[in-house]
């Protein structure tokens, strides 16, 4: 009966041992899985971060594009008016001219 009680214990030790063995495997594939999961969070975080910033400088530059296009209209909507009103300035003038050619030759 005492060989029977070693060899119960022997064999409850060596699953005791067994069992600390799974246990500090399972531990270190869950720690493993943890770093795994840490890693892919943070390079997500950095993914939407980048995605932001380039967000932003496409806004930016569009809104800067759309700026500097509506100036360029703006510019040439107020040069096309200073030509036409010049124009019709010169060509005042030049009938003013011609009225007063015509008046100093009656003369």
């Amino acid at each position: 009966m005492l060989v029977k009680q070693k060899l119960i214990k022997k064999h409850l030790q060596e699953e005791e041992r067994r069992q600390e063995i799974l246990l500090s495997l399972m531990k270190k594939e869950l720690e493993f899985v943890n770093r795994v999961n840490n890693k892919k969070a943070v390079q997500d975080e950095k993914r939407l971060l980048k995605a932001k910033l380039l967000e932003k400088k496409l806004t930016t530059a569009r809104v800067r594009k759309y700026h500097q296009e509506y100036c360029k209209r703006t510019k040439a909507r107020m040069t096309n008016k200073n030509f036409k009103e010049e124009t019709m300035f010169k060509k005042l003038f030049e009938k003013g001219l011609k009225i007063q050619k015509r008046k100093a030759f009656r003369c």
